[in-house]
């Protein structure tokens, strides 16, 4: 694709297929999802993952001096690294926020006391969801009694409901770069154009 696109369309395609999986993904996404579904739109982000990933060095480097190179391709490395970190700190903190919000909404049918909610709630925001598993197994015969499976149910769609909003925000990030690449790419086939906010002329 990259002989035949050139590296920086290739970088836009991958883009664009990763922006449409997590879209699409956070669109199906419900705790009876079929994993076979979302195992595709997971592939259909991975393959896009791959082909932005694969070419981005060559086409940061593609304009920097060869004796400049070294310097160039330490600066992308710690830019994607940053973003990395970036990325996992703001997509956790918006999971634990929605957390916070949809949990209890979930649970309030079930008109659970709040010494008994708000214990559940701080559990499952702390351990990523792995307390559910444990709810339902233990059906109604754990510590919630008969209200066991109502509980854990409500506890999946809270759940659900959190990571459907922190994979919009992914999205929206992800539509951002392929944004950006598509207007410094417009810069680069037109140099007379205005300079993009953010780039260098």
């Amino acid at each position: 694709m990259a002989g035949r696109f050139g590296a920086p369309r290739t970088v836009m395609i991958g883009l664009a297929l990763e922006a449409f999986g997590v879209l699409v993904f956070a669109l199906y996404l419900r705790p009876t999802s079929e994993a076979w579904v979302l195992a595709i739109l997971l592939a259909v982000y991975g393959a896009g993952l791959g082909l932005a990933s694969a070419q981005l060095t060559g086409t940061v480097l593609v304009d920097i001096p060869t004796d400049e190179s070294g310097q160039g391709s330490t600066t992308e490395s710690t830019a994607r690294q940053l973003g990395a970190a970036l990325g996992t700190a703001i997509l956790g903190t918006v999971l634990s926020l929605f957390l916070a919000h949809s949990l209890p909404d979930r649970l309030e049918p079930i008109a659970l006391p709040s010494q008994v909610e708000t214990p559940i709630v701080d559990a499952t925001r702390g351990s990523a969801g792995s307390t559910i598993p444990a709810i339902r197994h233990e059906g109604d015969h754990g510590s919630f009694g008969a209200e066991g499976p109502a509980v854990a149910k409500a506890l999946e769609d809270g759940f659900a409901d959190a990571t459907r909003w922190s994979l919009f925000v992914a999205a929206g990030f992800l539509f951002l770069g392929f944004l950006s690449s598509f207007l410094l790419q417009s810069r680069r086939r037109d140099p007379d154009a205005a300079p993009v906010a953010g780039s260098s002329s």
